[in-house]
């Protein structure tokens, strides 16, 4: 329970520390001066609480200067139960209670989860032992500035206590003895507490002070001068208020026009960025991204600050507020963390193909931005009929609500997330967890600055929106909840719910329902009932969340469990295996591999062409379909298995069921007789479907952790923001209406993951070992099907050819040369390329390359052929959800065959094929393949096939998608012809 209790009130906070610190060093360089900026902004965060607290100390100050008279001559005419009596009813009478005194306590209460969360991030930083800052040696000891003889005095904790008495001076010239003295022993105790801690910590703790030194100045002696000075010129603030509503501000039709502009510009010069970005159709240029979203931030912040301006908005208080801080978070955020413009940029942000999570965020803060500021002009006309149901203490309550909203999707969701799967993430709780409280706790802050200043009218319809929002929460999340069986490692184990056509229909019902509940609510219940009760349900959620997650207290994920010495997976010494005597059989697939580029790589890299001796590159090869979900089954059991193959014939099946049978039709057809194994990452995986003749591995994550895990050991920081996507996003799902939550699960990838940063690492582990770990077998018969992403873009690989963290530069040169080529899924296909003529090598040293046949294919190529684009031109994709993007490059895939006592110079066939003619070319005078799979290899008349599809629903018989026919050479756009649907 303690572990919990700190991951709920210390970690948060340490989070924060943690974040600002490393922010800070990233830019400046130095320990010591991101100590000062943490400092600073800590400090800064806390200020508005701080004041709070010393103006409850004012006023109980105030109070009990009042009767401090009175309470003296009572203590000197009575005693016991008399005195005590007349001293309550006194105290009583002035207003003054226990809980006044309580709270005027704030502000010291304040200090000490800081001072902990401080305490023990600044204290077990690796990172700061042996750093230097100017005088000081190391900010990772005791500063120990003073040597004496063989004594050293550490002289930051003494400078500490000097500041902190300096500013314990000013802060009480005018408070009485007794106060004093707390804060001068205050002083003492913290000198005694930090004198032997490291020299970051006393460093912060004494910037601390000064913080505090020059904010006693400020309001003890700066700021009352300043406002005697501005009042004796400008008159009272109220007057100088309301001639300022009578006519726009200053600047307001340029700062409007000039963000609207910058809008329309943004819009218009993405170009299909935006779709490409959060669909499933590509990888953006980052750079046009981080530019986007700059001017998004930046256009809407200014209109929102123009609609300000007008005459209307003056009187709302809270667009003063709330807007003029979402406006500068709007900037800040893409600013510094979706940007490299200082150098901190964290690659998952822009992950391919998962929704990144900043773009989302900075979308949703502009549009709320805009939200904000047009609400602030609307007429309190608009809103005079709600007034009449305002009662007072509403807008309290509409925190309530709000703080209940956001303390229900970022603490129990996610904490019940994890009590049911916790193996859901990489990592423990106790790392993920204080993000949410952290997340938790700057939207309740928002929320209250949000309500502040509401006219009546307006905080009725803030009210009754709060109280929706609330009750749609509770009824989706507890009530609502579907069938979708486990969530099993972030999969669910039913998705035919999450595409039932009735779904609309019943979050229409039920959202009528909750909405007529609400309205009932807004004319019946008393705003402190409402208050009372959100209060308490919110302590329940976190009493709650916290019995939940304490058993899992010193659990170590199943997938973070190491042993001491990486070891590779158990069944590695069984797959890369070939006989010596007998027939070898090996497909090998990688996933979006451009065809033209393997002829380039060749050349650019000459020393490959003599492993590819032997082999046939098919030039004229189409894919079958347009996307992985469409294409890849036909590399492992033919056209059977396109989806116009199983819309002709699904034997009653789903596609789920049929694309695993795919992957056991050669083994079955082989036989027992065979030492038979499908290797890779399949979609859908065949292991959790029951077919006896695949031996399957997903091998993945266990060559990741026998390879490179160590590199990544002190990747807490990956862990966290991976584990913060995905139970966010599950989250989300929960809380989600049913027809959204399609959109939420996003076929297992859900809104946002921290996955593809790794992935080049895990994908590239898949591969090495193919030479480090195959074997030759005496005797015997082996079939091996061997899938691999690598090639697949975002996979970041470097120009070395080694995986990569961050996506590669791309040169300006290869841009003016290479339009159309994406540098970095080039530098993928290459360094695969490199691992497998790797592999060929080995098979000529050991003896099994004559008697191997090798078909390498892929199930579909990327965007960038310059062949395909040359020859037939911009083709739009018909049925694709990025249908607006027309380069045709993705229906040109890699077909390599190798036979039997292949050899001599590569050869270069213009025979029309598909990638699912891979079957008819492995089992060529091996095995008989049936009628219905055969694919027409050779017959000069044959119709080839590519579905262009948007459907990806698995669960069903059938996919809606446009198909293509292609009657001879693909590369005369005359061969194509939409068939139809």
């Amino acid at each position: 329970m303690l572990t919990v209790l700190y991951t709920f009130f210390i970690a948060p906070l340490e989070a924060l520390m943690t974040a600002v610190l490393g922010a800070a060093h990233d830019l400046i360089g130095s320990y010591g001066w991101s100590v000062a900026v943490m400092s600073l902004v800590v400090n800064t965060l806390i200020l508005p609480i701080y004041n709070k607290a010393e103006s409850w100390q004012e006023e109980e100050r105030r109070i009990k200067k009042g009767f401090e008279a009175t309470e003296a001559m009572i203590k000197r005419t009575f005693k016991g139960q008399e005195r005590f009596a007349m001293l309550t009813t006194m105290r009583r009478q002035h207003g003054y209670s226990a809980r006044l005194a309580l709270r005027s306590s704030l502000g010291f209460f304040l200090q000490i989860p800081f001072f902990i969360a401080a305490y023990h991030l600044l204290s077990n930083m690796p990172e700061l032992r042996g750093v230097a800052f100017g005088p000081i040696t190391d900010l990772g000891a005791a500063d120990g500035l003073i040597k004496l003889g063989g004594f050293s005095i550490n002289v930051l904790p003494l400078l500490m206590t000097a500041v902190n008495l300096l500013s314990a001076f000013v802060y009480t010239a005018s408070l009485s003895k007794q106060d004093k003295i707390q804060l001068y022993g205050l002083s003492a105790l913290f000198l005694v507490l930090l004198y032997a801690s490291p020299a970051a910590l006393t460093l912060y703790w004494t910037l601390n002070n000064v913080y505090s030194l020059g904010k006693n100045i400020v309001e003890k002696s700066l700021l009352p001068a300043w406002r005697a000075k501005h009042a004796d010129r400008t008159g009272s603030a109220p007057d100088a208020a309301e001639g300022a509503a009578s006519a726009p501000s200053k600047g307001f039709a340029w700062v409007l026009g000039t963000g609207v502009l910058l809008l329309l510009y943004a819009v218009w010069d993405t170009n299909g960025l935006w779709k490409n970005t959060i669909g499933l159709g590509g990888i953006p240029d980052a750079g046009r991204l981080e530019a986007f979203l700059m001017m998004l931030a930046l256009s809407t912040s200014l209109i929102s600050e123009g609609l300000r301006r007008v005459p209307a908005a003056e009187r709302w208080v809270f667009m003063s507020r709330a807007g003029r801080i979402l406006a500068l978070l709007n900037v800040l955020y893409p600013a510094v963390l979706c940007t490299g413009v200082f150098g901190i940029t964290a690659e998952w942000y822009l992950a391919p193909k998962d929704p990144p999570a900043t773009v989302w965020a900075c979308a949703g803060s502009a549009v709320l931005t805009l939200v904000l500021g047009l609400f602030s002009i609307l007429s309190d006309k608009v809103f005079a009929p709600l007034s009449r149901f305002y009662r007072e203490g509403m807008r309290t309550a509409t925190v309530a609500l709000l703080v209940l909203g956001v303390a229900v999707m970022l603490v129990g969701l996610p904490a019940l997330v994890l009590t049911s799967d916790p193996d859901s993430v990489s990592t423990t709780f106790d790392v993920v967890m204080p993000l949410f409280v952290l997340a938790m706790l700057f939207a309740a802050v928002f929320a209250g600055i949000l309500c502040r200043g509401l006219p009546k009218g307006a905080a009725v319809a803030v009210f009754a929106t709060a109280l929706f929002l609330d009750l749609a929460l509770a009824a989706y999340a507890f009530l609502l909840v579907g069938d979708y069986g486990l969530i099993n490692g972030g999969e669910l184990e039913k998705t035919q719910p999450l595409y039932d056509a009735m779904n609309v229909w019943k979050d229409a019902g039920a959202l009528l329902v909750l909405a007529a509940v609400s309205v009932f609510a807004v004319k019946r219940l008393s705003t402190r009932t409402v208050r009372d009760f959100s209060s308490l349900l919110t302590v329940l959620v976190f009493g709650l969340s916290a019995l939940m997650l304490a058993p899992l207290a010193g659990r170590v994920p199943a997938k973070a469990v190491q042993t001491e010495k990486p070891v590779p997976p158990a069944s590695s010494k069984d797959l890369f295996t070939f006989s010596a005597t007998g027939k070898n059989l090996l497909v090998v697939v990688f996933d979006m591999y451009t065809a033209d580029h393997f002829l380039r790589i060749l050349e650019e890299r000459p020393e490959l062409k003599a492993a590819f001796e032997g082999f046939t590159w098919y030039r004229d090869t189409t894919a079958a379909g347009s996307g992985t979900l469409h294409a890849l089954a036909v590399t492992a059991g033919g056209n059977r298995f396109s989806v116009s193959g199983i819309n002709r014939d699904n034997e009653g099946k789903t596609f789920e069921q049929l694309y695993g049978e795919s992957y056991d039709l050669i083994p079955s057809l082989l036989g027992e007789s065979w030492d038979r194994a499908v290797i890779g990452s399949m979609w859908p995986s065949p292991k959790p479907l029951a077919y006896p003749n695949i031996g399957y591995a997903e091998l993945m994550d266990g060559w990741f952790d026998y390879y490179y895990r160590e590199t990544f050991e002190d990747a807490k920081s990956r862990d966290r923001a991976d584990a913060f996507g995905r139970l966010l996003s599950i989250s989300i799902f929960k809380a989600a209406p049913y027809s959204l939550r399609g959109k939420v699960y996003a076929n297992g990838r859900w809104l946002a993951s921290a996955k593809e940063t790794l992935d080049g690492f895990k994908a590239y582990a898949a591969v090495r070992p193919w030479a480090d770990f195959s074997r030759v077998v005496p005797s015997g018969d082996v079939y091996r099907y061997v899938y691999s992403d690598g090639s697949h873009t975002g996979r970041y690989i470097g120009e070395d050819g080694l995986p990569s963290l961050v996506k590669p530069d791309t040169p300006s040169a290869w841009k003016r040369e290479n339009p159309v080529i994406d540098f970095s899924h080039y530098l993928s296909e290459r360094a695969f390329t490199e691992r497998l003529a790797d592999w060929l090598n080995w098979m000529r040293v050991n003896g099994v390359f004559d008697n191997t046949r090798i078909v390498v294919t892929a199930d579909h190529g990327g965007r960038d052929s310059v062949t395909l684009l040359e020859g037939i031109g911009r083709v739009p994709y018909k049925g694709r959800i990025d249908e607006d993007v027309d380069n045709p490059g993705i229906r040109y895939p890699l077909l390599l065959v190798k036979d039997f006592g292949g050899k001599g110079e590569m050869k270069v066939s213009d025979e029309p094929m598909t990638n699912g003619d891979v079957p008819d070319l492995i089992l060529a005078g091996v095995r008989e393949l049936p009628v219905k799979y055969r694919s027409g290899v050779g017959d000069a008349d044959r119709v080839r096939f590519y579905d262009s599809c948007s459907d990806a629903n698995l669960a069903q018989e059938s996919m809606s998608c446009f198909v293509y026919g292609i009657r001879g050479d693909m590369f005369e756009k005359s061969s194509w012809s939409l068939e139809g649907r």
